[in-house]
């Protein structure tokens, strides 16, 4: 496998630009199809309502748990100068909450799709420009991203701004020019600004970019290189502005402190003062606050995983076993190709490459498996796609015999239709490994299938069933047509598990609606002869 520090050999022009414009201008009509039909997801309101008070306010600890960079897509609503809401779950205004939820969604989509296009072209770079078009095509249809590029929530942003920053770090790496270290810099403290997880591929980047300094500026030196005190005045410059651009937004309150002196709650923030309180603090306090918030609030949250539950811990299988179940079995099949492509060629990534695009979501994979409290979905891993997309589309086309190609693009064409098959319900995508979408329950709950945006599919199936359904069955007394979605049915904690414990253990789903709905049938005997238990009749 060419690293992708080699850089392709055919150069990108006006041509391959025009048809990744066709390509995402393809995709927008499905895009938006999903956008409109899906309805408010859990967390959706919050961003919005938190981005108005933010824009209009300027008040940062509203609801602390995420960096203020989601206030970007309350921008349509403050157009549309929505009322300042009074708390961060109130309803959404406009017609129901529908307009200034899609207008919200509408600034992802946007900044998705040009999004798209430098993906394209910095793909196309690295390889070779069909290598790029074919890595944003799996972008555009990808069952496992672009659910999350039609929301109004910062999972798609941060997944976007880890990208840019690895390739920046990369780009400078070659050639350690001023203008690519205010580039790192300043996509690095917008990844800060976006979402928390942003700073674990900042951390991981950060190692990364040590190794390879370590490397660079050992002895001898290569002609042409920059001196040791250029490169040096570059990294302190993106270490700056990553530093600067929170503190900005925070207005530098607490910056520069001892650690020391920050009062937190969570053991693991309360360690780091503990060995490093002498340390002025690289970040705002609010930062830190947030920061540690976020941690108490999740450091006790259940977590479900193939039937289980555990409470304050995680599952280490869990995004492994995630990351094999949810994309498409094409995805693992353009990997399996690249891998082949790789062993044949006897040529992997170098160590350049390592560093900047194999450590930072290295850093993210080890946290999730390790860590605890983020185990609630997908959406968590999402930084790690667009580089498994660009391995992927460089596996399809590394091999010059038609026969291995005609296997590549045949996976392409798989991947992309059953994309268009799934619209507009691909969150509630799982592939064969754990069953498909209908079983997908008894491994995985949550934003993985079920985030509330099913609620328009479920009415529609309702009312063209032509029987009655109950959407909240009782033990011991329905029967019939039942409907339930999947956080009903297993339930977001085991104590909500418990209600209907009782349909899960006794009855068979007859359907599976997407995205995430289970109808089973009860017989009008099932109830006779019940035990105390509510057991139905055997």
């Amino acid at each position: 496998m060419p690293s992708p520090d080699a850089m392709g050999t055919a150069p990108w022009r006006a041509r391959h630009g025009l048809l990744a414009v066709l390509l995402a201008a393809a995709a927008a009509p499905w895009l938006l199809w999903m956008l409109l039909f899906s309805t408010e997801t859990y967390d959706e309101r919050v961003h919005v309502n938190v981005g108005v008070v933010v824009w209009r306010q300027r008040n940062l600890s509203w609801d602390i748990v995420h960096p203020p960079g989601r206030a970007i897509l309350a921008i349509p609503a403050l157009l549309k100068r929505m009322p300042t809401p009074a708390d961060p779950i109130d309803p959404l205004p406009g017609y129901g909450g529908e307009w200034t939820l899609r207008s919200a969604r509408c600034v992802t989509l946007a900044l998705f799709l040009l999004w798209s296009l430098l993906f394209a072209r910095i793909v196309g770079h690295w390889f070779t420009p069909a290598t790029g078009l074919l890595a944003q095509a799996l972008i555009l249809f990808s069952p496992t991203l672009t659910p999350h590029a039609v929301l109004a929530t910062n999972d798609v942003l941060v997944t976007m701004v880890c990208f840019l920053l690895s390739a920046a770090a990369l780009e400078w790496s070659r050639r350690e020019s001023g203008r690519l270290a205010l580039a790192v810099g300043l996509l690095g403290g917008i990844a800060l600004l976006t979402k928390y997880t942003g700073l674990l591929w900042l951390g991981g980047m950060t190692v990364g970019m040590a190794l390879w300094l370590g490397r660079r500026l050992a002895p001898p030196r290569a002609r042409g290189a920059a001196s040791r005190g250029a490169v040096a005045a570059q990294v302190l410059l993106m270490l700056g502005l990553a530093i600067v651009l929170p503190a900005l937004v925070y207005d530098f309150d607490g910056l520069g402190q001892p650690l020391a002196s920050f009062h937190v709650r969570h053991g693991l923030l309360q360690l780091v003062g503990k060995l490093l309180g002498w340390l002025p603090a690289p970040l705002p306090w609010p930062y830190w606050h947030g920061m540690d918030e976020l941690l108490m609030s999740i450091q006790y949250r259940h977590t479900y995983f193939h039937g289980q539950w555990r409470h304050a811990a995680g599952f280490r299988p869990y995004f492994a076993m995630l990351l094999l179940a949810k994309p498409p079995l094409a995805l693992h099949g353009m990997l399996l190709l690249a891998l082949v492509a790789v062993v044949r060629q006897r040529a992997g990534p170098s160590l350049r490459a390592a560093c900047f695009l194999v450590l930072p979501p290295l850093a993210l994979l080890l946290y999730g498996t390790f860590g605890s409290g983020i185990q609630i979905g997908i959406r968590h891993m999402l930084p790690l796609f667009p580089l498994l997309f660009a391995a992927a589309a460089w596996g399809v086309l590394a091999f010059s015999r038609r026969a291995w190609r005609a296997v590549g693009l045949t996976l392409v064409l798989w991947f992309i239709l059953l994309d268009l098959s799934l619209c507009p319900h691909q969150l509630g995508y799982f592939n064969p490994i754990v069953g498909g979408p209908a079983k997908a329950w008894r491994w995985f709950i949550d934003s993985n299938q079920d985030w509330g945006q099913g609620g328009r599919a479920a009415k529609r199936f309702i009312d063209e069933f032509g029987q009655e359904i109950d959407t909240d069955p009782v033990a011991g007394k329905t029967t019939g047509w039942v409907l339930v979605a999947t956080n009903q049915l297993v339930g977001i904690t085991p104590e909500q598990g418990e209600k209907f414990r009782w349909l899960r253990e006794n009855f068979e789903p007859v359907d599976f609606i997407m995205p995430c709905y289970h109808l089973f049938h009860i017989p009008e005997d099932a109830w006779r002869n019940q035990t105390g238990d509510h057991r139905p009749r055997d």
